[in-house]
């Protein structure tokens, strides 16, 4: 691959790692009264599950998942900021490809850390529910496939 396609790939790889970490920790930051005022989209498992609560439940909920997403944001950032250096680093005069992977390895640690911080807040939501509610919320551990579709309900893509 050429320096100017390795930069290409490597820059649409940031851009949409930015676009899914800012996602997933966004819908966490915002809140459940954010996910509110979004027409005619269904309601991820865990919100409509939050919303079902009863007051003083519903608080403590909101409040650990905030509370999380505000956690793992940083860990997002960090990630983010790996990233960017690797990039950097592939561009530089002199290729050095074991500092390029080491930025990457400590970009997917960091973003690892901060997916185990909104699993474990889930969790541990979870561990506070009767069986039914669990079962609602169980499907939100599932990471988004393609075009939104979760886990093995996705279709396979077409063989070229």
């Amino acid at each position: 691959m050429t320096d100017r396609g390795l930069k290409v790939a490597l820059g649409i790889s940031l851009a949409l790692n930015i676009f899914v970490i800012g996602a997933v920790a966004g819908g966490l930051i915002m809140g459940v009264r954010g996910l509110d005022h979004r027409p005619n989209r269904e309601r991820p498992p865990v919100i409509e599950l939050v919303q079902s609560l009863d007051e003083a439940d519903r608080a403590e909920a909101e409040r650990t998942l905030r509370e999380s997403g505000l956690a793992a944001r940083e860990d997002f950032n960090t990630a983010r900021r790996f990233r960017a250096e690797a990039i950097a680093l592939a561009g530089a005069e002199t290729f050095d490809r074991p500092a390029v992977e080491a930025a990457l390895a400590q970009s997917r640690s960091a973003e690892a850390e901060g997916r185990t911080r909104l699993e474990g807040s889930l969790l541990d939501l979870m561990g506070q529910l009767d069986q039914a509610d669990r079962e609602r919320l169980a499907p939100s551990l599932a990471r988004r496939g393609r075009e939104g579709r979760r886990g093995p309900e996705r279709r396979a893509r077409p063989e070229r």
